[in-house]
């Protein structure tokens, strides 16, 4: 099984996205020790949301929508609150911005 994923870093008040093969969890993992250079500033970064795919190039022609302009206006009107929260309260994180459970099947 494949994902593409969400994540979003209070840090630096940013959504990640990307693609894996194996283990969103382990993905996640990686990302927060800082072994993807293009996350590493931003740590600790939080999964808001994961679609599945039966392959690997689905996910990834999700994924590059998903960083196309009509692709991150639907983050922003999905997500977007996360974003306005964060920046309205700087307080740690709670939880509350937990994976949506929206999934997508090819």
């Amino acid at each position: 099984m494949t994902f593409t994923y969400i994540l979003f870093s209070r840090k630096k008040n940013k959504f990640y996205i990307g693609a894996t093969k194996g283990s969103i969890e382990n993905r996640l993992k990686e990302h927060n020790r800082g072994k993807t250079r293009s996350t590493k500033s931003g740590c600790p970064w939080i999964l808001i949301h994961k679609e599945i795919f039966n392959t690997y190039t689905e996910a990834r022609k999700r994924e590059n929508f998903l960083k196309s302009g009509v692709g991150r206006s639907w983050i922003k009107e999905h997500f977007g609150n996360i974003k306005e929260k964060n920046i309205s309260t700087k307080q740690p994180f709670n939880g509350e911005m937990a994976e949506s459970g929206l999934t997508r099947r090819s």
